[in-house]
């Protein structure tokens, strides 16, 4: 153990080392569509050039690199070297393609991950589209974490690929989720496709799953024509592996190019094969989706073709089909007559014949099973001979129910209507005929009815009817002579296909006056009712309690036949729930002659209850004595259901926010805790009273109160749900990092109420983001700022420059002769240099400088706020003298001097990368002049 902990140890130690001496480098694997075989991207691939050990595999070192942290700068440097890389080919001139790297885990807690990835794109002026990330499914675990910061990095435009795929923890639930671009076949699977049946069953799986998905497919680990062709022939989209190329360097990608992208052309199926395989399987979803469709669209549709004097149907689907009751197997395959009553069969096979025989627009209709439906008819013709015949079905039941009950109201409504065309009279009902004491006017002309002396004001506002709906006031003459004074409303319509007018009158000869205030107290009468009948559970008894009357809506819900209720006690709905002092309450109430009011539970007539709010409203005879009750109810069992669900929830809630351990409370609008589950106790210390007696907002880190108002407020106006990191004061006044998810809750008409709010400690995880950011700006062995934190402040103090008008200065020092020390003493020796030579030149700089190393032996400082540019100038000589003493390491005596360069803002640059580059050049000449001095750009 001791000895694997020394290795493990010394491998961190060399990883540092070769981060700084740039000991890492990439190759590239291409990655090839199996169609074209042009390269459509390529894989960058990390390799550790040891000077010692050679090269030394990524399974080597990546997991100590992981456990360490170390992963975060190495995986910044491959994702800048890859981009950069991508960069150089296109304009080099090959055809832009896809570079893709891989993302470990700990990147994927990177709190500036998505910062960094837009930073290197920009820095390397590389478009997004052209970058992949690959991640594994195991990484894609935490739902939570992971999938807003990859949702983010889609947003970005970058592409997102599934590596490894089938080897992990394989969830369909990721691929619907995740906003994945493509997935890669393990090569495991891959490997053995051609000789192993289940691997081949399992990789023709996955790929014709990811093409249902739309997403692409990546074959890895190709290595033979065998598997080449295998993919080519179950139309996976590229391939990867070593029949194509290994990992190579960017000088022997570029040479050998052309190579690479005619192995598939070689080595698989010709391309006029590959594409016609594609066609197929185009043709075969846009096959599967038209069945889908039809299948799914609302109406029906049918074919069939004449077999031995037969009509046979040969198609059949639709919803409608199902819901006549007639499965597709019921009628494929089989004549009308096999599927129908005799007489319904014999009247479609006329309609059948019809457009077999060529008829165009042949329509009927039909009912089944209670369903009424409108057929539409069409033959298909091949060289001009009717080869079969199609079939459009629609459900018409509405319309044909609503036909029927206007001809019932139509043929007993107590007001005249008829219905005339072209002065000709087409149709009357009883009510007419009556007020015209006619036996039958059919076929009569509509200008017998009109007085000869008003016939012509009469004609043209029959005429002006014709147009738009119209009342007016007329006479007409009877067969004997006697005139009828009539109110007349007449509306266009459509009779049997001819336009036509509906004509609705009344007799206002008599007693006009009261007749039309008795029409309209009906009417409102009949209004009151209809809607009652419509919208509420009626029923009356007599005042023995014996139904007399029920409505629909009465023998609905209870589920008894009208006639079963008849007569009956309301007794035979009663459930059991009630006790007896409950009725005996209503009975007395209404024997009063007083209206009740309650909800009854109820029980139908196949043993299922439902609840009604029922009012009882007595009727009284003369004498003041009720002599029938009518009981209004309204269904009112959602309503329950909910109420009792609610309860069982709210029960359930409270017990498990009573022992669970994640903090649970809710916040009301004005900050105020209105509860506060016990885990508080145990986790803050306060008693859990305390919360409702203050301002939750007291007990927040001040710096906090802001950021955490604004997502509050963010979540109220979008009404979603929100995350929140917050410092929280404990009853010891020391401060813990909660992590808040926070849902707000609204009433039914959407005013917002409370926030329902899950908290978690994340103190020891918040220490250890804030370790690994540091680690992530600071060097690991002298602690200063690294160049990536560096660049930051240089940023920031040159914007402040620039506001305020200041000057600045950039100095450039590269330790002369380092190198020979290390290799003559050794790296302990050349460590130990390095950090006496950090004190050194601290001790020097002036307050507010910034010091930090750029990488192996060179150091940046930027000095903000120069009164006078000698100040800067003092400073690089004050540092010179300082490393002239002799330097003494594990006892060694040493010599070390440095070479500075200096550049100033604004008179040599004003961007912080012409002042790194002046200061660098000034650097180049100060050793040029034999070093251990310093040259500033502006005297050079």
């Amino acid at each position: 153990m001791n000895l694997k902990n020394a290795y493990e140890t010394q491998l961190e130690t060399s990883i540092k080392i070769a981060l700084e001496k740039d000991q890492f480098r990439l190759s590239y694997q291409p990655k090839v569509d199996v169609v074209t075989g042009k390269i459509v991207g390529v894989e960058a691939l990390i390799r550790w050039e040891h000077p010692e050990r050679g090269i030394i595999p990524p399974l080597d070192f990546i997991p100590i690199a992981e456990e360490t942290g170390l992963i975060i700068p190495i995986g910044e440097w491959v994702l800048r070297t890859a981009c950069k890389q991508n960069r150089i080919w296109q304009e080099a001139g090959l055809p832009p393609f896809v570079i893709a790297v891989n993302l470990s885990a700990r990147q994927l807690y990177q709190t500036d991950l998505v910062q960094m990835v837009q930073d290197v794109l920009g820095e390397t002026k590389l478009a997004p589209e052209y970058l992949e990330l690959e991640i594994t499914e195991s990484m894609m675990m935490d739902v939570q974490h992971v999938l807003p910061i990859v949702k983010e990095l889609k947003r970005m435009g970058v592409r997102l690929s599934l590596d490894d795929f089938g080897t992990g923890y394989s969830s369909l639930h990721y691929l619907k989720e995740f906003p994945i671009d493509e997935i890669k076949i393990d090569k495991s699977f891959v490997r053995v496709c051609t000789s192993d049946a289940k691997d081949a069953t399992i990789t023709k799986a996955i790929i014709a799953m990811a093409h249902q998905l739309k997403l692409s497919v990546v074959a890895e680990g190709v290595e033979t024509k065998e598997q080449l062709v295998f993919l080519q022939q179950h139309l996976c989209n590229k391939a990867q592996g070593f029949l194509f190329s290994k990992p190579i360097l960017p000088e022997e990608f570029v040479q050998n190019f052309e190579k690479i992208e005619r192995i598939a052309k070689q080595e698989g199926i010709p391309q006029e094969l590959s594409r016609q395989k594609w066609l197929e399987e185009a043709l075969e979803n846009a096959r599967q989706e038209l069945q889908d469709t039809v299948r799914q669209q609302q109406g029906m549709i049918f074919k069939f073709t004449e077999r031995n004097g037969k009509f046979i149907h040969t198609l059949s689907s639709g919803e409608l089909l199902n819901k006549i009751g007639l499965g597709p197997q019921t009628l494929i395959g089989r004549d009308l007559y096999e599927v129908l009553p005799f007489h319904e069969a014999e009247r479609k096979s006329y309609y059948y014949r019809k457009a077999w025989e060529g008829e165009e627009n042949v329509s009927y209709e039909g009912k089944l099973n209670g369903v009424w439906y409108l057929a539409s008819l069409r033959p298909i013709r091949k060289a001009g001979k009717v080869v079969e015949v199609i079939a459009s079905c629609v459900d018409i039941t509405k319309r044909i129910e609503s036909e029927e009950r206007f001809q019932k109201i139509a043929a007993f409504s107590p007001m005249g209507i008829g219905i005339f065309s072209d002065g000709q009279i087409l149709y009357t009902n009883l009510s007419a005929l009556k007020i015209l004491r006619e036996d039958n006017v059919v076929g009569k002309s509509i200008y017998n009815f009109l007085p000869t002396d008003t016939s012509a004001i009469a004609e043209q506002r029959l005429a002006i009817s014709g147009r738009e709906p119209s009342t007016v006031e007329m006479n007409l003459k009877l067969h004997d002579g006697e005139i009828v004074e009539v109110e007349l409303t007449t509306v266009p319509i459509n009779y049997e296909g001819s336009p036509s007018i509906l004509v609705l009158f009344s007799d206002e000869t008599k007693r006009k006056k009261t007749e039309q205030t008795f029409r309209n107290s009906i009417k409102k009468l009949e209004d009151v009712n209809l809607a009652l009948d419509e919208s509420s559970i009626l029923a009356i008894t007599n005042k023995k309690g014996i139904i007399q009357f029920v409505n629909d809506k009465f023998c609905e819900i209870s589920k008894y036949p009208r006639e079963e209720l008849m007569g009956k006690d309301h007794k035979i709905l009663n459930s059991g729930y009630h006790p007896k002092g409950f009725f005996k309450e209503m009975w007395r109430t209404i024997g009063r002659g007083k209206t009740w009011k309650g909800e009854i539970r109820n029980k139908a007539k196949d043993g299922s209850f439902y609840w009604v709010h029922t009012t009882v409203v007595p009727f009284l005879n003369s004498n003041g004595k009720p002599y029938q009750y009518v009981s209004i109810r309204t269904d009112i069992t959602e309503r329950k259901q909910v109420e009792e669900a609610l309860r069982l929830s709210e029960e359930r809630y409270r017990l498990i926010t009573d022992n669970m351990t994640d903090l649970v409370c809710i916040i009301d609008g004005n900050g105020f805790c209105k509860y506060a589950s016990p885990s508080h106790f145990a986790v803050l210390g306060f008693p859990i009273g305390v919360y409702g007696q203050k301002d939750g907002r007291d007990l927040i880190h001040a710096d906090d109160v802001e950021q955490m108002n604004i997502q509050f407020k963010k979540m109220v106006d979008t009404k979603k749900g929100g995350t929140v990191e917050l410092r929280c004061k404990d009853a010891n006044d020391n401060w813990m990092w909660l992590e808040a998810r926070a849902t707000p809750i609204f009433d039914k008409e959407g005013v917002f109420e409370h926030f329902l709010i899950v908290s978690r400690e994340i103190s020891e995880r918040k220490m250890y983001e804030e370790k690994l950011t540091y680690m992530a700006y600071h060097d690991m062995l002298t602690d200063l700022p690294n160049r990536r934190l560096f660049l930051k402040i240089l940023k920031k103090s040159l914007e402040e420059a620039i506001q305020y008008q200041r000057k600045m200065a950039v100095i450039y020092l590269d330790m002369d002769g380092f190198k020979q020390i290390n290799d003559t003493f050794g790296h302990d020796v050349g460590d130990e240099v390095l950090k006496q030579f950090v004190q050194r030149v601290q001790g020097e700089l002036s307050e507010g400088a910034t010091f930090a190393r750029q990488g192996g032996d060179e150091f940046m400082v930027v000095l903000p706020d120069l009164q006078a540019e000698q100040d800067a100038i003092d400073i690089a000589e004050r540092i010179i003298i300082s490393l002239q003493e002799r330097w003494q390491s594990n006892g060694l005596k040493v010599k070390m001097t440095a070479s500075l360069g200096l550049a100033f803002y604004p008179r040599d640059g004003e961007t912080e990368h012409k002042l790194m580059e002046f200061a660098d050049k000034a650097l180049y000449r100060a050793k040029e002049g034999g070093r251990n001095n310093y040259k500033t750009y502006s005297i050079m």
